[in-house]
């Protein structure tokens, strides 16, 4: 779980390292300071490609939510805000909006290259596999029977 406390515009820390690319369930916890007392709020991500994600954290001084699998979906530069709100007449009213957090998604290996390694093959590749060293065992079974 990574901690997130969320002063007035800014957050400490600003800069997360959320994974690899794919990876998901990481959670984050934001804490606010009093400028945040009975405001809703709601954290806002912007993918590295793609359209942003809104989750609501709820009123609480504390508030979670796992990182949406859009952002983990491509490695890069992903970025979010928090903002805090109330809703008056009808209509959401924002009151504070937090500088832009970055979320560092790393990485993974790639089929390329020297350093990679071969994907691992699926389960249908594995049986079609064995299939045929089972039939290419029968033919020479069968070569070495029309001997006799």
């Amino acid at each position: 779980m990574i901690g997130v406390q969320v002063n007035e515009t800014k957050m400490n820390p600003d800069r997360i390292k959320a994974g690899t690319k794919g990876s998901y369930y990481e959670t984050i916890r934001f804490s606010f300071t009093g400028e945040w007392v009975r405001l809703n709020k709601k954290a806002v991500f912007y993918p590295v490609r793609g359209n942003p994600v809104e989750v609501s954290l709820g009123k609480s001084n504390y508030g979670s939510t796992k990182i949406p699998p859009e952002v983990m979906e491509y490695s890069g530069i992903a970025k979010f805000v928090v903002s805090g709100y109330v809703i008056e007449g009808g209509k959401i009213d924002e009151k504070i909006i937090t500088l832009p957090g970055i979320i560092e998604v790393d990485a993974t290996l790639k089929d390329e290259g020297a350093n990679s390694f071969p994907p691992t093959p699926n389960a249908y590749e594995v049986i079609e596999t064995k299939l045929g060293d089972l039939e290419d065992s029968l033919d020479e079974t069968k070569e070495d029977l029309d001997g006799f």
